[in-house]
């Protein structure tokens, strides 16, 4: 019986996340764009190469850790919006949401990663089973919640914005295809 190449699938759309985010470097540089792109180089390795399992834990691992970072130091900023109107406001508050949203979907697929690829959490594997679909619907909620703010802030919505969007998107996709993975796969511990 064939089994359906969603790893493969999944490490194609992550990879297609590092590439947008590599192009976002190129437009506006910046620390935590280079770990994403290595994490997201290493999940789309062990995602596409089954037998380097590890590489997708640690990877999305990073993805995840970068995310966690991300929201606590955007958490911080409230002390710089009391100056500035209430589109300000609701916007940092879009952007915490997403930020929360997008770290729920990293840490899950994560989750749903190491219920695959080690024998810590054999009981995740039914929950895995049955939210398969959790961790994509967190991120693509993420990428959409805050076009609001940015309308209402008058914002353009250029080419960084349009990426970002892209990028959001892709990892939605890859997290979807590596959860359904997880769930339809057999355990293959590592460790």
């Amino acid at each position: 019986k064939k089994e359906p190449q969603y790893g493969i699938i999944a490490g194609i759309l992550v990879g297609v996340y590092a590439l947008v985010i590599l192009l976002q470097f190129i437009v506006s540089a910046s620390l935590s764009a280079c770990f994403i792109i290595v994490g997201a180089g290493l999940a789309a390795a062990g995602l596409i190469y089954k037998k380097a399992g590890i590489l997708s834990l640690v990877g999305f691992g990073a993805l995840t850790l970068v995310d966690l970072i991300m929201f606590v130091r955007n958490l911080f900023s409230v002390f710089r919006l009391f100056n500035f109107g209430f589109t300000m406001i609701l916007n940092w508050m879009l952007n915490m949401l997403s930020g929360v949203l997008v770290l729920a979907g990293t840490a899950a697929t994560l989750f749903a990663l190491a219920t695959l690829f080690t024998n810590f959490m054999p009981a995740g594997r039914g929950i895995v089973a049955k939210l398969w679909f959790v961790p994509a619907a967190c991120i693509v909620a993420a990428a959409v919640i805050v076009v609001p703010g940015i309308v209402l802030n008058g914002a353009h919505i250029g080419l960084y914005f349009i990426l970002g969007r892209l990028a959001m998107l892709s990892l939605a996709g890859g997290s979807l295809f590596a959860v359904m993975w997880c769930a339809k796969s057999e355990p293959m511990p590592v460790f």
